[in-house]
């Protein structure tokens, strides 16, 4: 009884909203005649109803002028200079900004002040932004932060988030009119692909409609939809008003798009994404809004597309579609394509990032092998890996597969020994790289992927055999280049891997990022900073949700001690990829500016996620030392050394790790041990600036002054920062030393 009044309500909306005076209040005395509770309900519906289909969700305060908040030039929080007012909705104004710290633009999104004002809102709303700037997929704008600031005495809260560049499918739609059915079903697969890693997470976007989806071009011309506004607030003040807070605003979407439910105040869940999708499925073919199931029929839809909308459309949301790639799977029908072609290539790089049992279908050859390349390509992505190979192993088990299919599985297994060390997929890439051998003996990516292989293994000789066949094979592969490179430092010849580095960058494609990312590492590793910094904006540029580019800017700002742009780099990286090694970044940067406390609880986090890794329990005993908590500090320092102990029983010659150990146990009292590791350390390798740092700070704690600056003076010599030395609370007295002035020379 209640799904249908719920969905008569929004029926009667619909009507009453496209007409204007005595003529509304005609239909709405008619089919409100003795419901006064109806009628209120939509009183207050339409007395909100905007032009632009969008409500205020949250109360703004009564003095509010109309202008917008933001002029141009404006300076946000000390970093995010104001280009221009973009739009307004019903969370509040969005505007262009320039990052003045890390450079290029983003979208800054103010909230309306009902979050400001109540602190309970406020942190149910940072919860959200925590859980929704952790889903990263090519069909959704990125969430970066949430910030604060105040202008004319006002107090802001803000998002930053990715800025699409583009027009809205709805300006798209009002351009173009009705869309053909096939590039309909292109864009709705990417917004299905979308929606699909947002319900992962368990998050509903609650508003999508045509406005909120973007339409950029890629450089060669495509589409790619993306959805933005994700109804944080909106989600925020609807769990509030569940718990009990006073009803001081409207809790709203776009009434043309909600489901029933949700215009009733019901319960909001994926099933409704899932009838806003079908609505807008509905309104891409026709030109029509859908009010709707029986308002479909008489449009001469495709039979498939009928169907489906129907039951998007269905007042009960246990009968609509179960998920949003149901609903894809079904739209690509009226081209004949097959449930496995969907999944397999229409938008299987789109996918990526979704669940990973939509890979359980087997795929058709030539879709199948495309879309596979494409999740190579962005091997980054969580699950793109796995996702190609259960896609490429049925082609390569088929009879007479070609080699390209052999060597793209090959490629898959050897990036999956790269992410897990795990031997087992080195060896099943050496046997797809001989099948890729034998079945075409032209193939310059078996020979590469050989190449690789043989390295892997410690055989150098017969790599770079491979890769010289490779290069008479195709002397116009980046790959090749890459391979050459890694092989020359292999050998100890790191001077010869630049040229192939730059040859490499030189032929990769505009819109590529693995020879500039191997080019940057490169540069990175010889300290020439300016250079890796563009070497690394190319790939945030090219991969803008590859989380390394973001993780080696924040790097090259550390090493020229730039520590603010450093943590804007490294909260660009969490916000694509939170885990150990950004947890351990973020703890760092803090470290050197001196908020121990800040940094302990990163540290504190890297050791929760991965609890076996001896570095992140170093990290946290200097910080908890450095803040005064010397027993904490202790015991993580015990536990540090306990795991360095059992790494180094497997490899008891691995100078860096000796470094780390050796800085421990002087760190709990034993000089001795921790001075002794360190120069067998320093001997295997005299070049590391790191452990020979760190040898100078022992002898500093262990009061051997002249050994300290000896050793710290060798280590400035080799690139140790001096910055990074000034801001170590252990090496206080020896600052005031005459002589330290003079290291380094």
């Amino acid at each position: 009884m209640e799904e249908h009044r719920s969905t008569r309500l929004k029926a009667i909306f619909l009507r009453a909203a496209e007409v204007e005076g005595a003529e509304r209040e005609a239909v709405l005395a008619a089919e409100c005649a003795g419901d006064a509770a109806l009628r209120a309900r939509l009183d207050e519906l339409l007395a909100h109803h905007e032009d632009a289909d969008t409500m205020d969700i949250l109360p703004r305060p009564a003095e509010e002028a109309p202008g917008q908040t933001l002029i141009p030039g404006r300076l946000v929080s000390g970093r995010f200079r104001v280009v221009r007012l973009v739009g307004r909705g019903g969370m509040g104004e969005v505007y262009e900004a320039a990052d003045q710290e890390l450079g290029g633009r983003l979208a800054l999104k103010l909230i309306l002040p009902g979050l400001v004002q109540n602190e309970e809102m406020l942190a149910r709303f940072r919860r959200e932004v925590n859980v929704a700037r952790q889903v990263t997929h090519p069909n959704l704008c990125r969430i970066f932060d949430v910030g604060r600031d105040q202008a004319d005495g006002v107090d802001l809260l803000y998002l930053t988030m990715e800025f699409i560049d583009g027009e809205t499918l709805a300006a798209y739609l009002k351009r173009r009119g009705r869309l053909e059915v096939d590039e309909a079903q292109r864009v709705l697969a990417q917004i299905a692909a979308g929606l699909a890693a947002l319900h992962e997470k368990r998050m509903v976007h609650r508003d999508l409609k045509p406005s909120n989806v973007m339409l950029p071009r890629t450089e060669n011309g495509e589409v790619r939809a993306v959805i933005g506004d994700f109804g944080l607030a909106r989600a925020v003040y609807e769990e509030s008003l569940a718990g009990g807070l006073s009803q001081t605003g409207m809790v709203l979407g776009t009434p043309g798009y909600m489901s029933p439910e949700q215009m009733a105040g019901q319960r909001v869940t994926t099933a409704s994404d899932i009838y806003s999708l079908g609505v807008l499925a509905f309104e891409m073919v026709t030109g029509i809004r859908a009010s709707s199931e029986s308002a479909v029929r008489a449009h001469g839809l495709p039979p498939s597309w009928e169907r489906v909308i129907r039951r998007c459309l269905d007042e009960n949301p246990r009968a609509r579609p179960a998920s949003v790639l149901e609903v894809a799977v079904a739209l690509a029908a009226p081209k004949g394509l097959s449930r496995r072609w969907w999944l397999a290539g229409g938008v299987a790089a789109a996918l990526a990032g979704a669940a990973p049992m939509i890979w359980r279908w087997v795929p058709s050859p030539d879709a199948g092998y495309e879309a596979a390349l494409e999740l190579l390509k962005h091997e980054y992505r969580p699950g793109a890996v796995l996702s190609a190979i259960q896609m490429l192993e049925p082609m390569a088990q088929a009879a007479g597969a070609k080699g390209e299919i052999h060597a793209a599985l090959g490629n898959g297994y050897y990036c999956r020994y790269q992410e897990t060390q795990n031997t087992a997929w080195l060896k099943k890439a050496a046997r797809a790289a001989e099948r890729a051998a034998l079945a075409d003996e032209s193939s310059a990516a078996a020979r590469v992927l050989r190449g690789r292989i043989h390295m892997a293994e410690g055989a150098n000789a017969e790599a770079a055999s491979d890769l010289q066949s490779a290069l008479q094979l195709d002397a116009r592969s980046p790959e090749v280049f890459v391979a050459l490179a890694e092989l020359a430092e292999k050998r100890g010849r790191g001077a010869e891997s630049e040229p192939s580095l730059r040859k490499a960058v030189e032929l990769e494609a505009a819109d590529q990022w693995k020879s500039r990312a191997a080019y940057g590492r490169h540069l990175f590793g010889e300290r020439r900073w300016d250079e890796a910094r563009k070497a690394f904006e190319g790939v945030v540029a090219s991969a803008p949700d590859n989380a390394e580019g973001y993780a080696h800017l924040g790097w090259i700002a550390l090493g020229q001690e730039r520590y603010a742009e450093a943590r804007g780099a490294f909260e660009r990286e969490l916000a694509l990829a939170p885990g150990y090694r950004v947890y351990l970044d973020l703890g760092e940067v803090l470290a050197l500016q001196g908020g121990y406390g800040e940094a302990a609880k990163w540290f504190q986090r890297a050791t929760k996620d991965r609890p076996g890794e001896h570095t992140g329990w170093g990290h946290l005993g200097a910080a908890f030392h450095w803040s005064g908590e010397a027993e904490k500090s202790k015991e993580a320092y015990r536990r540090a050394i306990a795991l360095a102990e059992a790494a180094r029983r497997t490899n008891p010659r691995d100078p860096v790790l000796l470094g780390w150990l050796g800085g421990y146990y002087a760190s709990v009292g034993n000089g001795g041990a921790g001075l002794g590791l360190l120069r067998q350390a320093v001997e295997i390798d005299p070049e590391n600036a790191a452990t020979t740092y760190k040898l100078g700070v022992v002898n500093e704690l262990a009061g051997r002054r002249e050994e300290a600056l000896r050793w710290i003076g060798a280590a400035i010599r080799l690139g140790c920062s001096v910055e990074k030395i000034r801001r170590n609370p252990d090496l206080a007295a020896l600052r005031k030393d005459s002589r330290f002035s003079g290291l380094g020379r």
